[in-house]
């Protein structure tokens, strides 16, 4: 118990970092706007549990699967950075609508690949191996609690800031998004090259 205590913030820090619970609420805030208390709390819900199911199910089998299919890390990077730059592109041509669209985007693409994406995945992959299992998953539950807080209670912070500077902050983060898609690709096909010349 007294290592798991020491070690837990060694593995909370960088999947609060992956997982981002502000830059998330900042994309759900204006989606949240137009719906009513019980459907934002319900979108949470599901986005938060499809995100933890997903980052389970990765790790229970990612790492057989990726060799089952002779898929790398890398080449995990380049998809999801290609993925995550769609998405981004399609929020940045479409002017004043959320990045999530007006129908349901619990699962998709808020659950995955939004919160449960290529960086989040490829830091649980890593933590396992440096820290174990154990406090790896104790890292995850907490940093999904937290998002759902901050989801949960997004209503309250769109009574406080105007509705159209959160639509405005959600386009930066698209744009923040689009510079972390390319950047992921950069990584995956630096990492691609370098096995091939290697």
């Amino acid at each position: 118990m007294d290592d798991l205590i020491t070690v837990l913030p060694l593995t909370f820090i960088p999947l609060f970092v992956a997982v981002d619970p502000f830059w998330v609420t900042a994309i759900y805030a204006p989606y949240a706007a137009g719906k009513n208390t019980s459907t934002v709390l319900r979108t949470a819900a599901k986005a938060t549990l499809t995100a933890l199911g997903v980052s389970l199910g990765f790790v229970a089998v990612g790492q057989a699967f990726f060799s089952v299919l002779g898929i790398t890390v890398n080449d995990f990077k380049v998809a999801g950075g290609l993925l995550l730059l769609v998405v981004a592109i399609v929020d940045l041509m479409s002017p004043g609508r959320s990045i999530l669209g007006d129908e349901d985007a619990s699962v998709f693409p808020l659950g995955t690949p939004l919160i449960a994406g290529p960086a989040l995945l490829t830091t649980l992959l890593v933590l396992i191996e440096h820290y174990g299992t154990v406090p790896t998953l104790a890292g995850l539950l907490l940093n999904m609690l937290v998002l759902w807080l901050a989801m949960a209670s997004v209503r309250l912070m769109g009574k406080i800031v105007p509705r159209p500077f959160l639509v405005a902050l959600s386009k930066i983060m698209s744009v923040l998004l689009a510079s972390i898609a390319v950047m992921m690709i950069r990584l995956g096909l630096q990492g691609i090259l370098e096995g091939l010349l290697g």
